[in-house]
């Protein structure tokens, strides 16, 4: 039996593999429930041989399974290995680093840092992606991005190797015509905390629930025992800081967007999770020394600005350690 393997659609059956559900590797992929169904019925009848089953409502790899998901994701990384080398014979050595962020504050601060960057490195082409965190996810596994930076709530990602380089809060934006505004703190910088419970008779302005603030947001009501009632929701965070200057409602934003206004005051959560800002490449890649010093200057980056806190873990602090020294010739960070 001769066996053809599609590279177009080998990223259709690890999507199942990893998922473990056809609805949500189907919204993944960005294709119809049906047609990927179809497509995994056509592969199990061209191997003839089941590649999973069901199990408790979750598909579970056969051990054909296993073995077609690993050729897979070999047969990819083969494909970028060589597209890698294909640019780097049409472009010279110069490397090409192809690096996903959000569309707001990822971007921002990747644009802060690219003089610094290309002082360094002026032959490495640096392509920025906007993306959300989803599609970052599925760009690195399909090797279309080398690396990304996003804010991240559940960092255990199968195949992705996620290095927290600073936490943020989450923290409660509140109009300041609400009857329990007076409780926050008159100093900014400084923010009394509350309970969310003391807000459960509040509408609210939320994240979209596939965002990773919208998740962080699931698990902060999920654990205070209510479920509140949502007038609002954007995937844009700037847009619930919106929502709740307009007197919409209470909302949950990151701290750093956490800007002094009239019209909103603003409250530390008591047990609130944390987000944690994240650089993001493929599990078994080895950065190469121009993804390390991006890595470091997105770090710097962040330290900088506020409403995050530093994560200086064994990785971060092996990548400071080999750029902090020899810098000062360089440009400083961009405002």
């Amino acid at each position: 039996m001769v066996i053809k393997m599609n590279l177009k659609h080998l990223p259709y059956f690890i999507a199942i593999a990893e998922t473990g559900s056809l609805s949500a590797a189907a919204e993944r992929l960005k294709i119809s429930q049906p047609s990927l169904s179809k497509y995994l019925s056509n592969l199990e009848g061209e191997l003839k041989t089941e590649l999973c089953f069901r199990q408790k409502r979750k598909l579970v790899l056969t051990p054909a399974g296993r073995v077609y998901l690993e050729a897979s994701r070999r047969m990819l990384d083969i494909q970028s290995q060589t597209i890698h080398s294909i640019e780097q014979k049409l472009f010279g050595a110069g490397e090409s680093i192809v690096v996903g962020t959000s569309g707001t504050r990822g971007a921002v601060m990747l644009a802060r840092a690219y003089g610094r960057f290309a002082a360094r490195y002026p032959n490495v082409r640096l392509n920025i992606v906007e993306m959300n965190c989803a599609g970052q996810k599925e760009a690195l596994l399909d090797g279309q991005i080398s690396m990304s930076f996003g804010g991240i709530f559940n960092m255990d990602m199968p195949g992705i190797r996620c290095i927290p380089l600073m936490v943020e809060e989450l923290v409660l934006a509140v109009p300041v015509h609400h009857q329990l505004a007076y409780l926050a703190g008159k100093n900014p910088m400084n923010l009394n905390s509350v309970d969310i419970d003391k807000f459960r008779d509040t509408p609210f302005a939320l994240a979209s629930e596939s965002t990773e603030l919208g998740l962080a947001s699931e698990k902060l009501f999920l654990n205070a025992g209510f479920t509140p009632t949502v007038v609002y929701r954007s995937s844009i965070t700037a847009m619930l800081s919106s929502a709740v200057k307009a007197g919409m409602g209470a909302g949950v934003i990151l701290a750093s967007y956490a800007e002094p206004c009239p019209e909103v005051v603003y409250f530390r959560i008591n047990a609130s999770p944390k987000l944690y800002l994240c650089a993001l490449y493929k599990a078994n890649r080895i950065l190469s020394e121009p993804e390390r010093y991006l890595l470091y200057l997105q770090t710097i980056v962040g330290e900088e600005k506020p409403g995050f806190s530093a994560d200086r873990n064994d990785k971060v602090k092996e990548i400071i350690s080999e750029f902090e020294t020899g810098e000062k010739d360089l440009p400083g960070i961009e405002d």
